[in-house]
């Protein structure tokens, strides 16, 4: 498949390594990256506007677990979670609500997933971008 690792769904090879406490980015696999030029996206800058009603994303979740929360991925989540509560936020369990204000991925993922859901949503409820953080 003219990738220069694995499979070739792998992250790129420019994809920045995971670090403890440190966001991810959105990844382009390697055969993206070398057949159709997408690259790694970084994740939106916070504004405190969008964390109105937030969805976390949990898909495509592997070492990062380990990595970025140290094995305590509940912990991590849960003081996100109260926070925004305590703020007077909302935090759905679908990605594709109408009300969605942002996507809070509590990992990385394919650009072209995040592409693909920006595209379903749209679709379907003909609104605006969604911001993403982590």
């Amino acid at each position: 498949m003219l990738t220069k690792r694995s499979n070739g769904y792998d992250r790129s090879p420019g994809t920045q390594k995971i670090q403890f406490e440190t966001a991810p980015v959105l990844y382009a696999c390697e055969i993206e990256e070398h057949f159709f030029g997408i690259l790694r996206r970084t994740f939106d800058d916070l504004q405190y506007e969008n964390l109105k009603t937030v969805a976390f994303i949990t898909r495509s979740m592997r070492d990062e677990i380990s990595i970025i929360y140290c094995g305590n991925l509940e912990k991590y989540k849960d003081e996100v979670t109260n926070t925004l509560i305590a703020n007077g936020k909302k935090v759905l369990k679908s990605k594709f609500a109408k009300s969605v204000t942002a996507w809070i991925y509590i990992g990385d993922d394919y650009v072209t997933n995040y592409n693909n859901d920006q595209e379903k949503r749209n679709s379907v409820w003909k609104e605006g971008n969604l911001s993403i953080y982590t």
